[in-house]
């Protein structure tokens, strides 16, 4: 098992996670009021913890296709949502970094588009965990033309033009 395989696991079942993106530190400096009467003071980044949907990662296709199954088997199920789909919860990152994430397209966009040198190593597992199953896909769908090649050809009706 690698260790993006492991980290995935473990990730989708916590309330909490591990920054992905790296977090400044605390920045030190003077404030300078009108009476340029130096104070030291400090300046922290502005955190946030947010919670973000993983759909490539978590293979939520097989996910969403099987409580839809039960719900049709039960209708009666409340299942919210926001259970269907998988998410990484509560990702520690700088409120900057969020709009980063967004212009992205979604944490999956900021792990495809960026190298893997800006992320930190649970960052970096999970974008190895992505192109795994990226080429899995990849994989998966090249088959799927040798198998309906091999299938006997239907003959086509006329159409009156």
């Amino acid at each position: 098992m690698s260790v993006a395989r492991g980290y995935t696991r473990i990730a989708l079942g916590k309330v909490s996670n591990p920054p992905i993106l790296p977090i400044p530190g605390v920045r030190a400096g003077n404030n300078v009021p009108f009476s340029l009467h130096k104070t030291r003071r400090t300046w922290k980044p502005n955190t946030a913890r947010f919670t973000w949907p993983v759909n490539v990662v978590a293979g939520a296709m097989n996910r969403v296709m099987a409580a839809r199954q039960s719900l049709d088997a039960n209708p009666a199920a409340k299942v919210p949502v926001r259970d269907l789909y998988p998410r990484l919860n509560k990702v520690k990152m700088t409120r900057q970094q969020s709009k980063e994430v967004l212009k992205a397209g979604g944490l999956e966009g900021m792990l495809l588009s960026r190298p893997s040198k800006h992320f930190t190593p649970q960052g970096r597992a999970l974008r190895n965990e992505m192109f795994e199953k990226l080429h899995e896909l990849r994989r998966v769908l090249e088959e799927a033309p040798q198998t309906a090649a091999a299938a006997p050809a239907r003959k086509q009706r006329k159409t009156k033009a």
